[in-house]
Parts: structure tokens; C-alpha cells; sequence
């Protein structure tokens, strides 16, 4: 029962550690590309719209709302991890990849 209580502890310190980390923005992410600000709708899923504020908040349709930020290199800051982002076709379609996975968001 006591090692059961012990790694129980553990398990409990490490999941805190590594899931208060997911709401931290990293040192060099502290700009707001003002390009972003606006609503931006899913080229794949059309009831999505992604909403950036210019307050450093975004809210997405299904009621999510959280802090964005931005810095050199096209990088975004989003539901707890790093992004890159483009613009394209005057700022009006915005493409969000992580590793190999890209979303693209049209202006509305």
C-alpha cells in the first residue's frame, strides 16, 4: 500500500509539472501580428471560425477561448504550443502548420 501511495504522488507531481507548463508562453513569443486580428474560417471545416482579437485572446465557434502572441520567423503561439504561420494572397488566407500538419483559414 505504501509504494501504491508513493507512485501515486509521483504521478500526481509529474502530470502537474508538465500540464501547468502548457499554459506558458515561451520567452520570445510576446508580439501580436495585427495581420491575424479578425475572423478567419476553416477552408476544410466551414463552421469553424477562428477569431483573434487584438487584446491577445482568440475564441474559436465552439465557445474556446485562450491567449495567442506571435514573433519573428512566423511563429504562433496557440492552445499551449508553437506554431508557424504565413500569410498569403494579400493577408486574406492564413495556413497554421505543426510538424507536417497544415489548417487554412480564409478572412471573412
Amino acid at each position: 500500500m505504501k509504494k501504491y501511495c508513493i507512485f501515486a504522488l509521483v504521478v500526481f507531481f509529474c502530470l502537474t509539472g508538465f500540464l501547468s507548463g502548457c499554459t506558458e508562453t515561451p520567452e520570445e513569443i510576446h508580439g501580436l501580428d495585427s495581420r491575424l486580428v479578425g475572423e478567419w474560417q476553416d477552408q476544410e471545416i466551414s463552421y469553424e471560425i477562428l477569431t483573434f482579437y487584438n487584446d491577445g485572446t482568440y475564441n474559436v465557434a465552439e465557445g474556446e477561448t485562450a491567449n495567442w502572441s506571435t514573433a519573428a520567423g512566423g511563429k504562433l503561439w496557440m492552445y499551449g504550443m508553437l506554431y508557424s504561420y504565413a500569410l498569403s494572397e494579400n493577408n486574406t488566407v492564413l495556413s497554421i502548420t505543426q510538424e507536417s500538419y497544415t489548417r487554412t483559414y480564409r478572412k471573412v
